[in-house]
Parts: C-alpha cells; structure tokens; sequence
C-alpha cells in the first residue's frame, strides 16, 4: 500500500527497544562504513546527535536497533482521514563486508530481532552505497551477489539503493567525476535489475531534508510482497543464497588463518633474529594481531552451525574445516615448542629467561590444541588423523574431561618397560 508522510512538527528520532503498532519497518542495509548510522543520525535535525555514527571505516553498529521517527507518520495514500497514521521506524543492522563479522551472521541477527519484536518482515530496504569507487571492492561486490540471491524479483519496488558521501564530493580533484562514473555503474550495471525491477537510485546528502525525501519516495512504491522476512530462506541447502553465504563464510575463515599464520611467522623471526629478546613493542602488535583473528576465527567456526547440513555444492563440511583448524593449531604450536626446546639447549645465561617463558607459552597453547582435538572426538571422513602424544595431555592433568574416553583410540600411551 502507498504511504505519504504526514507532519506534526519538528522530525527528530529516538531510540526504541519496543516497536508500537501500527509501523511502517525501513531496515537500512549496506556495508561497513557505507554511512547507515549517519543517516539515521541526520533525521536528527541540526544542533542534535544520537552519537551513533562514527567519522570512520570501523563500523559501529554489531546489533540490530530500531529507531522512531517523531513528528512524521504514514497515512494511507487513498484515506489520509479515516486510517490510523502508522509509525516509521528506522531499523539500523550491522555492516556487511565486515572482516570480522560473517554475512550468515548478520541476516541471522535482523531475523532474529523480528522475532523478539513478534513481526514477521519489514517493508521497506535501504541498500546504503558509497560513491567513492575505492570503497566498492571484490568483497563488496560478493555481498551484492549475495543479496540479489536473498531478494526474489516480486520485491524489487521495495528497495532503494541510496548512494552516500555526496557531501564529500569536490569539484576538485575531480572527485565529483568520479563519482558520477561510480553512480552510473552502481545504476545500469551492479543494481540494473533492481532498477529495473522497479527498485530506485538516489542521492543522500547527509542532511535530514534529504532522508526524508528519500523516506517519502520508498513509502510511496507499494509491492504485495514484503522485501525480507523471518520467513527467508538463507541457509536450506539447496538455495543459491545458501551457497553464497557458505562460501563468503570459508573465506573468512581461509582469511583468518592466514593472517593468524603471517604474524606467528613474523613473531617467530623477531623471536630468531633478536637471539631470544625481541623488540617489545613489535611483539605485543603482533600478539594482539594473533588473538584478534582467533576472536575471528572462533566466531566464524560458531557461525557454521548455522549450514546444517551444508550446501550440497560445497566440498568442506563444517566439521572437517572445525578438525582441520583444531590440527593447524596443534601443530604450530608443537613446532614452537621443539623450536624453543632446541633454543633453550644452546642459549647463553641472559637468554634464557626470555626463551624459557615462550616455551612455557608454546606449551600452555599445545595442551590446550591437543585437548580439543581429544575432546573433539573421531576425525570427520577425509580428514588426517592427528596422534597426540600422552605426555602431552599428561600436562596439568589436561586429561580430566570428556577427552579421557578416546585416548585408547588415538592418543599414544608410553610404553612401559619390563623390569
């Protein structure tokens, strides 16, 4: 149904927890730092903030939050006396694109949230995309393909693709140029047909007379057919949605690992050339570098559970890419600790304090690795079987769980000697 606005007066906005009926539901979507905060914040008006918006690439929002507009409603375009005005709520989602946050993970959060707030779909997207051509690259490009398989064709009026930043577009340095060649790309090639669909391009000028022109135009586009819903398939197997967020997903996950690779070979060269006493202040970077992407990596193992089973036209299954991790962990770990064990042995007095402490820290890693593998049970099929050594698991006793019922099966007991 066509919506027009209606005014009572001074249009702000202000957070809301609970959503009142009747409401019109705008979710905004886009990637990291594509400015989705910063719109909601321009209904503000001048002189006020909201403070969720940030002058950075780092996205901001990690939940789904709803926001009320004030002072402006939806009537029905054909009876703006006799139906009840509706209120428009603003709903603000987590940025696609984000290197630490899988897509899987984000449509799960607005499906989710519709469900706390017992609704079953929203009615209208805001697609935020930046014109600045740097900003719309290879991972960016996936999301859209992704989001063409999550859209059926019946919703295509509901969406308005809003490209952002055109206040920092200059007449010099021919930035403004630039972004109309960006525009007219993002127009008739990425989102044709969308467009074509009955979709629409617009211009976000980061001021609240520009958000609710935008506002005006989306509620005044009907469709019968809600654009995403609880009821959106996303990850059933057979769903080319599923295959796309499947594989954004292991490429996090190939990602992660590299990068986890790249700084414990950065840390074990420092360790190597300093004899023992590396710089400090290079290590601690590198140890954040390290913890960050096993952050990372442990949310996207979690985030796997949701392909269950996954899609037929993936090889990797989640519990082969969760046993492959466990084993490159344990195994790093194990080649630091014979690496330090080897150090030790020839170190000079002054050096041995420093080597012995990143021994004990390879070893405190390697029990915990060989642990989870022993927990983690029977390899899946085609996965290498990963022996882990008894004395290994004999370390603080590390075999007082449910690891314990497998060491028969696959963990080397010492031989005993006959006297």
């Amino acid at each position: 149904m066509p919506y027009l606005l209606r005014f009572t007066g001074d249009v702000s906005v202000k957070p809301a927890s609970q959503l009142r009926k009747p409401n019109v539901r705008i979710l905004i979507m886009g990637p990291t730092g594509a400015g989705k905060s910063t719109f909601i914040e321009a209904m503000t008006g001048t002189g006020k903030k909201l403070d969720i918006a940030k002058d950075s690439l780092e996205g901001a929002t990690q939940e789904v939050n709803a926001y009320e507009l004030l002072n402006v409603s939806a009537v029905n375009e054909f009876d703006t006396q006799g139906d009840e005005p509706l209120t428009i709520y603003l709903v603000d989602s987590p940025g696609f694109s984000d290197p630490k946050i899988p897509e899987v993970t984000i449509i799960n959060k607005i499906k989710d949230w519709l469900q706390t707030q017992d609704l079953y779909d929203v009615d209208h997207i805001l697609y935020l995309c930046p014109v600045h051509p740097e900003r719309m690259g290879g991972n960016k490009r996936k999301t859209i393909k992704m989001l063409y398989s999550l859209l059926s064709k019946d919703t295509h009026k509901t969406i308005t693709i809003v490209t952002t930043m055109w206040d920092n577009v200059s007449l010099l340095n021919k930035t403004l140029e630039k972004a109309e060649k960006t525009f007219s790309e993002l127009e008739n090639v990425i989102w044709k047909e969308i467009v074509e669909g009955g979709g629409k391009m617009v211009r976000f000028y980061n001021n609240q007379q520009s958000a609710l022109d935008i506002i005006k135009s989306a509620l005044l586009r009907d469709s019968q057919y809600a654009p995403f819903g609880t009821h959106t398939a996303t990850t059933a197997p057979d769903t080319p949605t599923a295959v796309a967020l499947y594989e954004e997903l292991l490429g996090k996950i190939e990602s992660s690992k590299l990068a986890i690779q790249t700084n414990r070979d950065e840390r074990r060269n420092l360790i190597s050339e300093s004899m023992g006493s590396p710089n400090k202040s290079v290590e601690n970077i590198l140890l954040i570098n390290i913890k960050e992407e096993e952050r990372n990596l442990r949310n996207f193992h979690a985030a796997l559970k949701s392909f269950d089973p996954p899609p037929k036209k993936c090889k990797m299954v989640p519990s082969q890419l969760i046993y492959e991790n466990l084993r490159d962990l344990y195994r790093e770990a194990e080649e630091d600790e014979k690496e330090m064990k080897t150090r030790l042995k020839a170190s000079t007095r002054s050096e041995e304090k420093e080597i012995t402490k990143h021994l004990v820290e390879a070893r405190k890693r390697l029990v915990k690795s060989s642990a989870k593998i022993v927990e983690f049970g029977f390899p899946p099929r085609d996965c290498e079987l990963q022996v882990v050594p008894y004395r290994v698991l004999s370390f603080k006793n590390a075999l007082r769980h449910s690891g314990q019922r497998f060491r028969n099966m696959f963990v080397k007991a010492p031989v005993r000697r006959e006297r």
